[in-house]
């Protein structure tokens, strides 16, 4: 089984035909088909089905499975290849959830490259339980997170804190301060920020679940752009939206209490996380509107 085989695989599964894939690859179909039957006859099961006179490429059940591993492998291949770049140069891993990844880092990390243009900088996208494994287990050198929790091996520092607006579509007219009590719960978009956030969603808006759940900043600031939905945010990710999407700001009468956003790091800290907060500091230092506690 070669790295070739593998690739070959799931270019067929992404294009959908052995002819595209075979295009993507820059090879011809009968040599792409050699490259899949020699997989297929190590593994000793097939893995698309064929059919005389069909184009589109259909997995078997076994082909459908080993999808994942087929792309696990490949992935385990791709940071073999990396080992020798990485002995060469410094990495630093920075593990955070979606919304402090793309409403808070980006001016931060970019300070960060230009001081430190030695050091190669990783971003993972997490949700805040994941960031914990990932630091105890050294597959992150440090993370952002909104829900702190307890851990013996994991330090957490206080990062920043933030207030929570209400995000509209100005068609709707909401007032400059509005409290929870006359919002349609039926139009909100809700994204579950910290469990403080939950807690008082959960006293104002009695349901058994949000109409419209979401799980990205991206989905969040699409489906506002739509039209005719609210949505209870952190300052910053409301600036965010509203460069892209023109929303309508109210205050909140009432309002959650505020997100704390909070740092990972290891006992013995790196000179990297020092040069980190500095950056953080540095960006952040005039903002009014979020207030950095490190």
């Amino acid at each position: 089984m070669t790295r070739t085989e593998l690739e070959s695989f799931l270019a067929v599964v992404q294009a959908g035909s052995l002819s595209a894939a075979a295009k993507n690859l820059y090879i011809t179909q009968p040599a792409l088909s050699r490259r899949i039957q020699s997989l297929e006859q190590e593994l000793g099961y097939p893995l698309l089905q064929r059919s005389p006179g069909v184009r589109k490429a259909t997995l078997t059940a076994q082909g459908e499975q080993f999808v994942s591993l087929a792309t696990q492998w490949m992935g385990i291949w791709n940071e073999a290849q990396e080992i020798p770049a990485r002995l060469s140069r410094k990495s630093y891993t920075v593990a955070t959830n979606d919304s402090i990844e793309v409403c808070l880092l980006p001016p931060v990390l970019h300070l960060l490259a230009q001081r430190n243009p030695e050091v190669d900088v990783r971003m993972l996208s997490l949700h805040s339980a994941e960031a914990y494994l990932y630091m105890e287990r050294g597959q992150a050198d440090i993370a952002f997170i909104s829900d702190a929790r307890y851990s013996k091996n994991i330090d957490t520092v206080n990062l920043s804190s933030e207030k929570f607006v209400l995000l509209s579509d100005p068609n709707m007219k909401l007032p400059g301060d509005v409290t929870p009590e006359v919002l349609d719960g039926a139009k909100e978009i809700y994204m579950n920020w910290t469990p403080g956030f939950d807690r008082w969603h959960r006293y104002w808006f009695r349901m058994p679940r949000p109409h419209l759940q979401v799980d990205s900043t991206a989905f969040l600031a699409y489906m506002l752009s739509r039209g005719g939905y609210w949505a209870v945010v952190p300052v910053s990710v409301a600036d965010y939206i509203r460069k892209q999407v023109e929303l309508s700001c109210s205050r909140l009468i009432q309002p959650p209490p505020d997100r704390v956003c909070c740092c990972l790091t290891k006992p013995q800290r790196q000179p990297m996380d020092e040069l980190l907060f500095s950056c953080i500091r540095e960006v952040y230092r005039e903002q009014e509107r979020i207030q950095i506690l490190l």
